[in-house]
């Protein structure tokens, strides 16, 4: 033996098993953690997709999950109205 144990079951056979196992305790296989992005436009940091109330427009800016210190913020991609940081 060498000491391993060799599994009877192979992936597919597997990767069966966990599909019908989802579908009947209807448990998602599969989650995606929803990641922000967002872009710079003029020195304002806007949301992608760009909310529908502002009036910025992506054209191929570069694409990120942060941002830089010396931008402002969009009010109305980011939802922070002038005063509500005090």
């Amino acid at each position: 033996m060498g000491g391993s144990i060799r599994c009877a079951i192979d992936n597919s056979m597997l990767i069966r098993i966990l599909f019908k196992l989802s579908e009947r305790y209807k448990i998602p296989l599969c989650t995606r953690r929803k990641l922000m992005l967002y872009f710079v436009k003029q020195n304002t940091v806007h949301t992608y997709p760009v909310a529908k109330r502002c009036t910025a427009v992506y054209q191929r800016e570069q694409l990120r999950d942060t941002w830089p210190r010396s931008v402002h913020e969009c009010p109305y991609c980011m939802k922070i109205w002038p005063g509500d940081k005090d």
